[in-house]
């Protein structure tokens, strides 16, 4: 069964500001065993359960007290910080992917999320609002009336 991190974007108010900080601290790069660009997060402890992270999970980020996008977790690699401890680098699909967003009260770390518990991506959700304009099917889906 697939699970999903959720992680707080502290700092970043939008998801552009999430790609260009990416792209700023230089965590893009090319992997030849993931056949493209990737995106790495570094964080302090690695997941018990990595099995159920690495079975179709991706890292949900809250940007300013919202569920507001994406990144499909492709490999949790253990790696030795400047300080000589262990921590975890989520080696994860470039390019956040937006989802329906979601109120998420603030936390610290990062916490395990569901796969049934997940909001859906934006772009599956407005294909279904039809010929709504896409400001308005934004609206209708947040309040959960699509």
């Amino acid at each position: 069964m697939s699970l999903h991190i959720l992680k707080l974007c502290v700092g970043v108010s939008s998801l552009d500001d999430l790609r260009r900080w990416q792209q700023r601290r230089g965590f893009h790069r090319t992997d030849l065993a993931h056949a493209g660009k990737v995106v790495v997060h570094v964080t302090r402890n690695m997941p018990r359960r990595v099995a159920d992270v690495l079975d179709g999970g991706s890292l949900y980020w809250v940007v300013r007290g919202r569920i507001a996008c994406r990144n499909r977790i492709l490999a949790l690699e253990e790696i030795e910080g400047e300080d000589g401890k262990r921590r975890c680098a989520i080696v994860m699909a470039a390019g956040p992917v937006q989802v329906i967003p979601r109120r998420h009260r603030p936390f610290q770390g990062w916490r395990y999320f569901a796969a049934d518990s997940a909001p859906p991506d934006l772009e599956t959700a407005r294909a279904d609002a039809g010929d709504l304009p896409a400001e308005m099917a934004a609206d209708l889906l947040e309040l959960g009336l699509l």
